[in-house]
């Protein structure tokens, strides 16, 4: 398992991580949905990059929301995907 909690640099670290990530099968990272730290990619474009290395999701579990209760945060486990 890759535990990702960068406070806003999780996909710099995961590019860094391609090397080695055929030895994980389960990802969790922390997503921003409404932008927490200046210039961070939202949680759409994280996604896509982890989807392209053949991770997918299993789980979304908020960390907080906003007053009308807009997910600002969550923290997100996927799974690398296997053939059958």
């Amino acid at each position: 398992m890759l535990k990702l909690d960068t406070q806003g640099y999780d996909r710099q670290v995961f590019h860094g991580s391609h090397s080695c990530l055929d030895k994980f099968c389960v990802l969790q990272s922390e997503l921003s949905f409404i932008s927490v730290y200046e210039g961070i990619p939202d949680a759409y474009e994280v996604l896509e990059e982890y989807h392209k290395q053949g991770f997918f999701i299993s789980g979304i579990y908020p960390i907080n929301r906003d007053a009308s209760l807009a997910l600002i945060e969550s923290d997100c486990v996927l799974v690398k995907r296997t053939t059958a």
